[in-house]
């Protein structure tokens, strides 16, 4: 739980009606990052998994997540547009991690063929860059798309072998930096940061 004063000037930065959301976001970010509440870690994909309450409880659209995949690949990669890229830690709580990890497996239940599976040993909860991370996740488990020019005729799945955007590869073997919102921050009587994510 974040201390009350502290607590107390981010709730003055989301109650800011002269902002908009996104610099609400930033300017509560930015606080936080320097009084050493959230911090940067470079992220690996297979490590991520969608937060629960991504996009008022919709987590992900999973048809919209290979469209997106297929926009990145026609264009082209820029990791530098990742660079908000926004998570919180999965929950150490038993009963919150095991509902945190039922609702991807419960994507994963619905689109098998189009969603990675999850391992259940993912460390973070991504609530900005879902649609990459995942479709990234996907295209590292070779998974099928309903966008045939990513499907390997040969196989009828994702091959990242097919690809040869450097950029793109290296963010899938490597991941990239995220801001990491630890765990506690949305325990109750806390700031919830994901609804301004």
């Amino acid at each position: 739980m974040l201390n009350p004063e502290l607590k107390k000037r981010v709730d003055t930065i989301l109650a800011d009606t002269s902002l908009g959301e996104l610099a609400k976001w930033k300017n509560a970010c930015n606080l936080l990052l320097a009084e050493g509440v959230i911090y940067k870690q470079k992220i690996q994909v297979q490590e991520m998994m969608v937060h629960p309450q991504n996009r008022g409880g919709t987590m992900i659209q999973v048809y919209n997540m290979h469209l997106k995949g297929k926009r990145i690949i026609e264009r082209g990669f820029d990791a530098s547009l990742l660079a908000a890229s926004t998570c919180f830690e999965v929950s150490p709580e038993e009963r919150n991690k095991t509902y945190q990890i039922q609702a991807n497996k419960k994507i994963h239940e619905a689109h098998q063929d189009f969603f990675a599976v999850c391992s259940g040993h993912e460390r973070f909860l991504s609530v900005s860059s879902s649609h990459v991370s995942q479709f990234l996740k996907a295209l590292q488990q070779g998974c099928k798309s309903p966008e045939d020019s990513l499907v390997d005729p040969r196989t009828g799945r994702m091959n990242m072998s097919s690809f040869r955007d450097n950029e793109m590869l290296a963010a899938c073997a490597d991941g990239w930096v995220w801001y990491v919102i630890p765990w506690y921050v949305e325990v109750p009587q806390s700031v919830c940061l994901h609804c301004f994510a």
